[in-house]
């Protein structure tokens, strides 16, 4: 029983510690109000929801792109789907491009 208690409180702590996407960035701008190209790039930054967490990786990401005020979950513009990378930088659009004057969300 001491050996099983042990187990959790090791194993507990480790589950809480999710890592978190924050400094979300559309080529190279935080919440850009305009950017010169069709097909943007998004990047991000990953933090521990949980201080004391180390080793964290990212081991997949998705990306969702809408227009604003339509919302993501039936007329996305786009979906990544699952891609499984640990990368989180310059991950770019593959959509059908972006037209002049076009409002776009993502996340």
């Amino acid at each position: 029983m001491k050996s099983l208690l042990l187990l959790l409180s090791l194993t507990v702590p480790m589950l809480s510690a999710v890592p978190r996407a924050h400094d979300l960035r559309c080529e190279y701008h935080a919440g850009p109000l305009a950017i010169g190209t069709s097909k943007p790039r998004f990047s991000w930054k990953l933090a521990a929801t949980d201080p004391a967490a180390r080793g964290l990786r990212q081991s997949a990401f998705e990306i969702q792109v809408a227009r604003a005020g339509e919302g993501f979950d039936e007329k996305a513009l786009w979906t990544s789907g699952k891609v499984e990378s640990a990368a989180t930088d310059q991950i770019e659009y593959a959509g059908t491009p972006l037209a002049s004057r076009d409002r776009a969300l993502w996340r």
